[in-house]
């Protein structure tokens, strides 16, 4: 949720590109998780688990009640980069972004695959 809203942000109101918004949100909500981290969790690190459950439920409300205030409730849109026009396959209606979503999950998953198997890291 807050990837998009920030995305949206740089894009719509901001006018950034979409090739350098895309990487700026990334970078943006990273930060905000590792502050999220710092500030929620690492404090209840040593605690139990239910308190740790707490503090994760307390901070999406929180997360969720500041996006409202900065975004307000009315859903947002990007615009479409590979257009609004739907493509017929086999009788099913598909949205051009959807492409998009399958083509970068592909992408993730071969790399999760190489990183699991191949790396000193990943390999347990």
């Amino acid at each position: 949720m807050l990837g998009g809203l920030v995305m949206v942000s740089f894009q719509v109101t901001m006018g950034v590109p979409i090739w350098l918004s895309f990487p700026l949100s990334i970078i943006a909500v990273t930060l905000i998780g590792m502050l999220l981290d710092r500030l929620a969790f690492g404090p209840f690190a040593n605690l139990r688990c239910l308190r740790l459950i707490i503090a994760t439920i307390a901070a999406s409300i929180l997360i969720k009640g500041v996006a409202m205030l900065i975004w307000g409730k009315n859903p947002l849109d990007l615009p479409a980069f590979s257009g609004r026009n739907p493509i017929t396959f086999f009788g099913a209606v598909i949205q051009p972004q959807y492409f998009w979503v399958i083509g970068f999950l592909i992408i993730v998953v071969c790399f999760l695959k190489f990183f699991f198997n191949k790396t000193i890291i990943g390999k347990p």
